[in-house]
């Protein structure tokens, strides 16, 4: 039963990495076939200010883009507000975590409503973009920290899923023994 327990907490470690995974580029945003930003979840939740995510050169070509044309671009907001959901997905991968310290079934519950939080959000970025006023100019593609992230929230499920199987797997045996 001790190995069992020593498991058990080994879940935690890629719920952990998962929240580490974040610092990765959530996302790749691309005008005409190049790459524009690339923020991490951390930034998107907290609101990003796209000026500063561009080169300097990119900045000048975006500020002579909004004086020719009888200043079109001058109403395009340059600032994604904060995204909240994105601080619910961060707390459900944390509580994962610590359950895996308590139960693995509430560890492999959240871990899979956290997988599935971050891939609705993930699919509906792009509408997000769209209404905040970046218009079709900006495409929005899932950048590696997503793909990382899922990665490491899948490990964990299947790490929770392994230590309910091996806790009924004792029991039977406690239970043949006794």
């Amino acid at each position: 039963m001790d190995k069992l327990k020593v498991f058990q907490r080994m879940v935690s470690i890629p719920f952990g990495l998962a929240l580490i995974g974040f610092l990765f580029p959530l996302f790749t945003f691309s005008c005409a076939e190049r790459t524009v930003a690339e923020p991490n979840a951390y930034e998107l939740a907290m609101g990003l200010d796209v000026t500063s995510v561009l080169s300097d050169e990119e900045n000048k070509i975006l500020k002579d883009l909004s004086q020719e044309n009888g200043g079109a671009l001058a109403n395009v907001p340059m600032r994604l507000e904060k995204i909240p959901v994105l601080f619910g997905i961060f707390v459900a991968i944390l509580v994962a975590g610590l359950f895996a310290f308590v139960t693995p079934v509430g560890s492999c519950v959240m871990g899979v409503m956290s997988l599935i939080s971050l891939w609705i959000f993930i699919q509906n970025m792009p509408t997000y973009i769209l209404q905040s006023g970046f218009g079709m100019m900006i495409e929005v593609k899932p950048g590696i920290g997503a793909y990382c992230v899922s990665m490491l929230l899948i490990i964990g499920i299947a790490m929770s899923l392994a230590a309910i199987v091996k806790y009924h797997q004792a029991l039977k045996s406690q239970e043949k023994t006794s």
